[in-house]
């Protein structure tokens, strides 16, 4: 290991192993976020018409966790939450659009300054416009933030409103992170990339890649087009990675793939995402591979995802930001953390549509959703209903649920911003953002 290695964290179990790296000389970390990708649809998570062979091997070479949650169902407050380790009322990223709560506060601290603090190199690249630096703030700590994709000039007086030139497909996403990894860098990098395919469906992969899918549901395949979708992003992955290793050489490489949300898919009679709060919206995948990572292990623990940025701390041997809501997975990882940590996530994305925000907690396997503009309340034991088909809210026996709950700022009052740029609101408009 060149000297490098630090500590072997003694396990509970003898076969599971975490391992602590103090110094680095060369590792190479590649945080993947399945944007809109439910759980549930991965052959990983048991979806038996799935077809994504590169998810499911990195599943069988890393760490799966069966019940990671999101703490928002819409894409620029969830990947907040990640970046930071902080639930959205804390890390100021609440709204898509329509009000001024939009970017990361500028006292949080993020992972990729926390990695680049520390000698890594990093580069982040996009596929939507929900990400968009201009927006959101969320490209601090990265030396690239490749949008590319938005830079483009528009038509004389006309903005830039289909839905092609608001997001791009995960081949041209993973070029440009593959261009980046040839450049002269630090042997040491962080790489984050958001691959957006599973949001719309209107991002055709190529022909040849789509026939042979239309094939097997013509001929009565239980496989739809989000299936599709995620198929080829998976596919994407695949070639990618097979052209890094080559690349990275003996660097010790790390993989997290995470789902930032989930999909609605009318399991509660809403197709789409980020103005419910149901597990479909957001139990995400989470996949840990790589340097120190036990092979073939599945935690059953309820996790969150804004415990991604202190694991990564701890498996490199940094101090995280003090006062974060994550805590490290690696104990949860080594079998000595079995607790089910209390999970909470908001969407406030509702109100730009006129309609109520929504927040939810789960704690030990129970949860409620809950809207405080008319005091509704939804309560599930996810235990008995993993799907959430009977409210019990009148039956009581939620009460520590709603203290829980009433921790974080569960405020709703907020005043719409005054003024807008017209090309990025036409372009949230065009990916269904914006009525």
């Amino acid at each position: 290991m060149r000297g490098r290695l630090a500590l072997l964290l003694v396990p509970v179990a003898a076969a599971v192993i975490v391992t602590v790296y103090l110094a680095r000389s060369g590792d190479a970390v590649f945080f993947v976020s399945l944007d809109t990708v439910r759980a549930d649809h991965l052959g990983c998570y048991g979806y038996a018409s799935a077809r994504t062979p590169f998810l499911d091997g990195l599943a069988k070479s890393g760490t799966v966790f069966e019940h990671a949650i999101s703490s928002a169902s819409f894409t620029p407050a969830s990947h907040a939450s990640m970046f930071t380790g902080l639930y959205p009322w804390r890390h100021g990223v609440r709204f898509l659009w329509g009000f001024d709560e939009l970017r990361l506060k500028p006292e949080v601290g993020t992972l990729a300054e926390l990695l680049r603090a520390n000698g890594f190199a990093t580069g982040a690249f996009i596929s939507s416009r929900p990400l968009q630096k201009q927006m959101y703030g969320l490209d601090r700590g990265f030396d690239i933030y490749d949008e590319s994709f938005l830079v483009e000039t528009p038509r004389p007086g006309r903005p830039r409103v289909s839905q092609l030139s608001n997001q791009r497909r995960a081949d041209e996403t993973l070029a440009a992170c593959l261009r980046w990894l040839q450049t002269p860098k630090p042997a040491t990098f962080f790489a984050f990339v958001h691959l957006f395919d599973a949001h719309d469906s209107q991002v055709d992969p190529p022909p040849e890649f789509k026939r042979a899918y239309l094939a097997r549901m013509k001929a009565g395949e239980d496989f739809n087009s989000y299936d599709f979708e995620i198929a080829w992003m998976d596919a994407q992955l695949g070639s990618f990675f097979d052209k890094v290793r080559p690349l990275i050489g003996r660097r010790r490489l790390l993989i997290i793939a995470v789902g930032d949300h989930g999909q609605g898919l009318s399991d509660h009679g809403y197709p789409r995402h980020g103005e419910r709060l149901y597990q479909e919206e957001i139990r995400v995948p989470l996949i840990w591979s790589g340097a120190g990572i036990e092979e073939g292990r599945r935690v059953d623990t309820y996790v969150r995802t804004v415990d991604i940025l202190p694991t990564i701390a701890e498996i490199y041997g940094f101090t995280p930001p003090a006062g974060i809501d994550g805590r490290s997975l690696v104990g949860v990882m080594r079998g000595e953390d079995t607790t089910d940590r209390i999970s909470y996530s908001e969407t406030l994305h509702p109100l730009s549509k006129d309609r109520e925000a929504l927040f939810a907690v789960i704690k030990g396997r129970r949860k409620i959703i809950y809207a405080p503009q008319s005091g509704s309340i939804e309560y599930y034991d996810l235990a008995a209903d993993p799907s959430e088909l009977h409210d019990l809210a009148a039956t009581g026996g939620y009460d520590d649920l709603l203290s829980e709950l009433k921790k974080h700022d569960l405020s709703t009052d907020f005043k719409r911003s005054r003024g807008s740029d017209p090309e990025i609101e036409e372009g949230l408009r065009a990916l269904g953002y914006v009525k």
